[in-house]
């Protein structure tokens, strides 16, 4: 999963931010608490003039109650809705009939307060009777609406101190410190490169004192020396790596080039006998044919039909010899370096059987074919190269079986997802996984000693893979197969 890129905040727009949420929400903190404060203290004052009433304002209202003075009871309340913060008052007696009742006139409080003093005849008698209830709806409006005005004059006075302070401060910060430590993000940001660092001092601006900045700034400058020094000794390497790659290349190849070359003298060595012997029996069967056809002249009548059938038989052995020795060269000559040319598959199968065909029939080797393509099928490469690999798996398959009871190899072809599969099957029980994965590494053979260089299936993969091709083992096979996939060619027009 690929990594988020991180988006870049600069310190001091991060220190701005920080500082000024900080300052603000405590700042408001602060003013809540104290408003909070003095609301309760203004409710205090509230609380004290309630109870100022219960102690004074009650006994004498129960004095007038119990001698039924209640004009005087009245006349003690008219006056007190004007000295107080109450709305309303009411003085009931104890069957619940309004005695009095005061209340400023159109006002609904938003934060009433009601409190209900009960008139009793305590003092009186033994027993305590009531005699009515002193009902005052109180309100808190002016103490909510004047805490509420100073919260909000003390928030902006003290938000505008901590706002000027923090940009003092911020200011202070972004030239001492933020300012000098964005000049050195820019530099390393211009500096990615290793390769291109030029050991100039770095310097940092508008420094008049000695401190932190100014050391680290130093640093910065030794180290950039430093790196310069180190970019042009790795610089030097890697021109040196590089020549010497170069030069490991170049003889990379010509290795390959012997190495594909022994391979071929190789494999010509193995068929030499064998070629031989397939040269001999034909140009025995010239000989005779020549003998007869000299015997036919000197008779005394002359069989024209049978010497003109004689002739032809020694015109197909010749072609016979002569594609054979053809096969030989085009199989010696390196063709590596030939240009990929559209070739009919039918025409490299051709030349591959005329290969192989008397090393397998020497070796008692049955040879079967199994063709499901187009003959008109054709793939672009390089011919030569793709009859030796063939070549190759055909003489491993002649030599892996034998010893069996019963020799067979098999070479087929079919056409899947628009790739031609060449395959070589013999007789054998399959690649062992352990072996199938060194197989294709150079030098590796399950051959004895002085009987194979290891190279045949290496170089075989080397060349499918330059093809844009695929060589590999075939496990769906009961027998040991090998296949080549190689891509199909468009027909010419």
């Amino acid at each position: 999963m690929m990594e988020a890129q991180k988006k870049f905040v600069s310190i001091s727009k991060g220190l701005i931010v920080a500082v000024l949420t900080t300052s603000t929400a405590v700042t408001t903190i602060l003013t809540m608490i104290q408003m909070t404060l003095e609301y309760q203290v203004k409710s205090a004052e509230l609380d004290s003039i309630v109870s100022g009433m219960q102690g004074s304002l009650v006994p004498a209202l129960e004095d007038k109650l119990w001698d039924m003075d209640y004009a005087g009871a009245q006349s003690q309340l008219v006056s007190l809705i004007k000295s107080i913060d109450a709305s309303s008052i009411v003085l009931r007696s104890d069957k619940n009939e309004v005695l009095f009742e005061d209340a400023i006139p159109d006002f609904i409080p938003k934060f009433p307060y009601r409190k209900v003093f009960p008139i009793t005849a305590a003092r009186h008698q033994e027993t305590t009777t009531v005699m009515g209830n002193l009902e005052i709806v109180f309100f808190k409006d002016k103490i909510v609406t004047e805490v509420r005005n100073r919260f909000l004059i003390v928030l902006f006075l003290n938000g505008l101190k901590t706002a000027i302070v923090a940009s003092v401060l911020l200011i202070i910060f972004h030239r001492r410190i933020a300012g000098p430590i964005l000049e050195i993000t820019r530099y390393f940001n211009t500096h990615k490169d290793l390769a291109r660092i030029s050991g100039v001092d770095f310097q940092i601006s508008d420094r008049r004192n000695y401190d932190e900045i100014s050391v680290m700034g130093e640093h910065i400058a030794l180290r950039e020396k430093a790196l310069a020094r180190w970019a042009d000794e790795q610089q030097a390497r890697v021109d040196a790596a590089t020549e010497a790659l170069a030069e490991a290349d170049q003889t990379i190849r010509q290795e390959k080039i012997r190495s594909e070359a022994s391979a071929r003298l190789a494999q010509l060595g193995e068929m030499a006998t064998s070629i031989a012997h397939e040269i001999n029996n034909p140009l025995a069967i010239i000989s005779g044919y020549n003998h007869l056809i000299r015997r036919e002249i000197k008779g005394p009548s002359v069989d024209l039909d049978k010497v003109f059938a004689t002739t032809e038989s020694i015109e197909a052995t010749i072609v016979r010899i002569t594609k054979i020795i053809t096969g030989l060269r085009a199989y010696a000559r390196d063709g590596a370096q030939d240009p990929m040319v559209t070739t009919p598959v039918q025409q490299i199968i051709d030349d591959t059987v005329a290969m192989t065909e008397t090393r397998l029939r020497t070796n008692g080797v049955i040879f079967r074919q199994n063709f499901a393509s187009d003959s008109t099928l054709m793939i672009n490469c390089r011919s030569v190269q793709i009859v030796q690999v063939l070549v190759a798996l055909i003489n491993n398959a002649v030599d892996a079986i034998k010893g069996r009871s019963e020799l067979w190899i098999e070479l087929g072809s079919k056409v899947s997802d628009g790739m031609v599969e060449l395959s070589v099957t013999d007789c054998g029980d399959g690649i062992p996984r352990d072996i199938e994965a060194k197989i294709f590494e150079p030098f590796f053979t399950t051959k004895q000693v002085g009987h194979g260089t290891g190279l045949g299936l290496s170089i075989s993969y080397g060349i499918v893979k330059d093809h844009g091709g695929q060589i590999f083992v075939d496990h769906s096979c009961r027998n040991t197969r090998f296949c080549i996939r190689l891509p199909i060619a468009a027909m010419p027009a």
